[in-house]
């Protein structure tokens, strides 16, 4: 560009003037000079934009294009936006290159859509860019059908082999990782997103199986190493737990011990092989009790926080719905007809699927006596139950819809032709599940007034998990690999210190922050004047704990730092920020 200008500037100093005459009437040898400038330099062609994509839905999303120029030049671009709730083109806030941009493939430039759009609770915006050649604007190319939602943030956790995700109410998540070599199986492993950063637990010996975590951060799975191939013969299935700082073997024995849950007090209950059938077993502090003894399979266990257990077991006929309860075994159902899915929440409720000999019902469990929800020629299935007494369910012929039972209503809450199914609801009775067109599926919320879709693409979202905070987590199919997703509501965040205290040699700074996944920045400093943010290996020194609180350790360790610890220094001030997210 800068060379074709100065091939114009040439041509218009040295080059033509076109001299006219005039003649006039009173004088006719009076000559009128009118000067005209001519472009004479090579014809400019516009740049263009093509092949738009969009990758994202919530904050920054990734625009990427291709600019192509006939003359190579160097371009700005310009990017505009609008939606349904911003009809009207507008300039567009954006992070990335704009200008001195040379033509190529693959270009990006981010869509800052929460500074535009940051009430946006779901919609399809568009996005247009066209570029500048320093001469001339090309035409715009637009990109529609993006969809936005900036009330919550989208983030990915995990992706390739990663499945099972689990989110207890600090934030924190777990999953199961597959490693493979070339298309053989070799391992499955347990890793923890303690909401800063990823901690692998296991180390690619074992095939772990749906690790799951409570609110105090206890995280337990069952796995094998699975080399002869049979579950009874050698090579069984035991549990494992990790207390948050070192994994412990719970079970040591010659069978499968399978299907493990746990409650916040540390309680876990589990299926285990006693060599003739499946028994349900408990663990309170490492003393473990048999809780069923016979001849028939017990299995399915879970447990809430007063320790109340309910599990199918199999009763010479079919299954049936079992409670422990103070320390007696009750039958709470003795029927010809077979009950799965059996769930308790902390009130002792109990909720569960049984077949009535045409499809299966919902039944519900409370104040010692059971009442049969619902009654009709659809199946009910997968019901799930929040601490509040609220019942959820999907039920349907074919593609099914999501009812709730909350006092004594039955409220349908989808009536689409979409297969709504997964059901998960939180102690507040927030409900989230996967809707699949057969196609692809997205995650749906029901937050107790609306329903929000939180995805809307063209892959498989599926397995959705939520917290009572409405963190939701979930697996993906981009059509290339797997993925754990995390969303959670976008709020104002905030950050409290909690304490600074001095560990002999060194300062220990703790704080919690509100929501936890919000990047932040620690800054240091010996006085008031100046910072300097944390930076290197220093921030190895993060711990999350339980609470969710974190503690960094200052141990000298940042390169500004020249490795002083804080007790050879006369003073040290501390201070945190949240950044943009």
């Amino acid at each position: 560009m800068a060379q074709k200008l100065l091939i114009c500037l040439s041509v218009l100093v040295t080059l033509l003037f076109i001299n006219t005459y005039k003649e006039t009437s009173a004088d006719i040898n009076t000559k009128v000079l009118i000067p005209v400038q001519a472009y004479l330099g090579p014809e400019n062609s516009p740049p263009v934009i093509a092949n738009l994509l969009a990758e994202g839905s919530s904050g920054e999303l990734v625009i990427t294009y291709d600019l192509s120029d006939p003359e190579s030049d160097i371009c700005s671009i310009e990017v505009e936006y609008s939606s349904p709730s911003s009809p009207v083109w507008q300039l567009a806030a954006v992070s990335g290159t704009v200008s001195g941009i040379s033509p190529a493939t693959g270009l990006t430039v981010s869509w800052v859509s929460v500074t535009d759009l940051p009430d946006s609770n779901g919609e399809f915006a568009a996005i247009r860019i066209r570029a500048f050649d320093g001469l001339a604007w090309g035409d715009w190319e637009e990109l529609s059908n993006i969809y936005v939602i900036n009330t919550y943030v989208i983030q990915q956790l995990a992706y390739l082999d990663v499945f099972d995700p689990d989110i207890n109410n600090t934030g924190m998540v777990v999953w199961r990782g597959d490693l493979f070599d070339n298309s053989i199986h070799i391992a499955s492993d347990t890793y923890l997103f303690n909401t800063i950063t990823t901690v692998q637990l296991t180390d690619f010996t074992l095939f772990t199986t749906s690790p799951r975590i409570n609110d105090n951060g206890m995280i337990i799975w069952a796995a094998s190493d699975n080399l002869d191939g049979s579950a009874h013969t050698g090579s069984d299935t035991e549990i494992y737990v990790y207390d948050g700082s070192a994994i412990t073997r719970l079970t040591d024995n010659s069978y499968d011990d399978n299907t493990p849950a746990m409650n916040n007090s540390g309680t876990i209950v589990w299926s285990g092989w006693d060599g003739t059938d499946y028994e349900i077993f408990r663990s309170i502090n490492n003393t473990t009790t048999q809780i069923t003894s016979n001849s028939a399979n017990d299995i399915s266990p879970q447990v809430n926080d007063a320790g109340q257990i309910v599990w199918i077991g199999w009763d010479g006929t079919d299954y049936e719905v079992f409670l422990y309860s103070g320390g007696v075994t009750a039958a709470l159902t003795t029927n010809n007809e077979a009950d799965n899915d059996a769930r308790i929440n902390q009130s002792g409720d109990v909720v569960w699927a049984g077949w009535d000999g045409s499809d299966w019902e919902i039944y519900l469990y409370r104040s010692a006596s059971v009442v049969q929800l619902t009654n009709n020629g659809i199946d009910d299935i997968t019901p799930q139950l929040s601490d509040d007494g609220t019942v959820v369910w999907a039920a349907g012929s074919t593609a099914k819809d999501i009812y709730f039972h909350h006092g004594s209503t039955i409220t349908q809450l989808t009536n689409t032709p979409e297969d709504d199914s997964m059901p998960q609801i939180n102690a507040s009775g927030d409900i989230v599940w996967s809707a699949s067109n057969g196609i692809s599926s997205n995650i749906r919320i029901y937050d107790g007034s609306a329903i929000t879709s939180l995805t809307q693409d063209e892959y498989l979202n599926i397995t959705p998990q939520l917290n009572d905070k409405l963190y939701i987590v979930w697996n993906r199919w981009n059509n290339t690999y797997w993925e754990i997703m995390l969303a959670y509501p976008r709020v104002a965040p905030s950050i409290e210190i909690v304490s600074l205290s001095y560990q002999s040699p060194f300062m220990e700074l703790t704080w919690s922050m509100n929501p936890p996944y919000v990047p932040f920045t620690i800054y240091w400093g010996t006085g008031l004047s100046a910072w300097d943010a944390v930076n290197g290996s220093a921030l190895n020194n993060i711990t999350v704990h339980p609470d969710g609180t974190a503690t960094w350790l200052d141990t000298g360790t940042d390169p500004e730092m020249g490795g002083s610890i804080p007790q050879n220094t006369e003073k040290r001030f501390y201070k945190i920020k949240t950044n943009s997210y």
